[in-house]
């Protein structure tokens, strides 16, 4: 399972970025501390948390997560999460709308694209609308730290990165978080061990 994967957050509070959503008091931590759960459409640029935070809330709601509609038997009810919801033409759109309205699924839909020019507008006014952005490259070195500390608490290598390897990590991802773990997977198979035995990761 690619890291990416292995590690993806769980909990809201382990989401780097997204600060103007994510964080005490914030939107998205009201919405879970309140276990209320609108429609929702994540809108913003690759790998900055849209599927991560969807799985976060679907676990908060004790729902049923499937791809696509299909059996609408869950006894929590069905948590239908869509990436990419702008590939739906408008007759795929309004079939989903119909069992919003019924109440049979909550939608969580994401794209990279403006959802305003792309999503179908009863679906969009039933549901609440959040921007995802860039993720910083401080916030991108956080969240290279968190993962190589789960590595090592996960395996038996004794994993070290330099602070320089991280920047460098982070700003060759452009903000893409998932880009930017790709990177690191890819330094940590490179790594080599330095003189205390320790795989190391770094700009030599």
């Amino acid at each position: 399972m690619p890291l990416a994967d292995k590690y993806r957050p769980t909990r809201i509070e382990d989401v780097v970025g997204q600060k103007h959503i994510i964080g005490r008091g914030k939107l998205l931590n009201n919405m879970i501390e309140k276990a209320y759960f609108p429609n929702m459409i994540f809108f913003g640029p690759p790998g900055v948390g849209k599927t991560t935070v969807a799985e976060i809330i679907a676990a908060r709601a004790d729902k049923k997560v499937i791809a696509s509609i299909g059996s609408l038997d869950a006894q929590n009810g069905i948590l239908l999460y869509i990436d990419e919801i702008q590939i739906f033409n408008k007759k795929q759109q309004q079939s989903i709308l119909e069992f919003i309205e019924n109440g049979q699924i909550s939608l969580i839909a994401s794209t990279t694209e403006n959802p305003y020019h792309y999503v179908y507008k009863a679906i969009l006014s039933r549901s609440v609308v959040m921007e995802f952005k860039s993720i910083s490259l401080d916030e991108i070195v956080k969240g290279l730290e968190n993962i190589v500390n789960k590595y090592k608490e996960n395996t038996n290598l004794d994993l070290v990165c330099d602070r320089d390897a991280y920047e460098a990590m982070a700003n060759a991802s452009g903000g893409d978080m998932r880009s930017a773990t790709n990177i690191l997977e890819l330094a940590i198979s490179e790594s080599r061990l330095d003189k205390d035995a320790r795989a190391r990761i770094d700009m030599g």
